[in-house]
């Protein structure tokens, strides 16, 4: 998942146009993105190296004679 936030001014205006309620729920959704993106990246470190990834992927030996 990959997004970009506006520009500083931009989400400024956003925020200060806000209501109280607005900024709640803007506020629960971003911490609860930023803790999935903590979990992913966790498990990425957790997970193959890419070195080996590229390594089977290049390795043609698991492949059947058929192609």
């Amino acid at each position: 998942m990959s997004y970009q936030l506006p520009d500083e001014a931009t989400m400024k205006k956003w925020l200060a146009n806000m209501s109280d309620e607005g900024n709640a729920e803007f506020e629960r959704d971003l911490r609860h993105d930023l803790a999935v993106a903590a979990r992913f990246a966790e498990k990425q470190a957790q997970a193959v190296p890419p070195a080996l990834l590229q390594y089977h992927d290049n390795d043609d030996s698991h492949q059947s004679a058929e192609g």
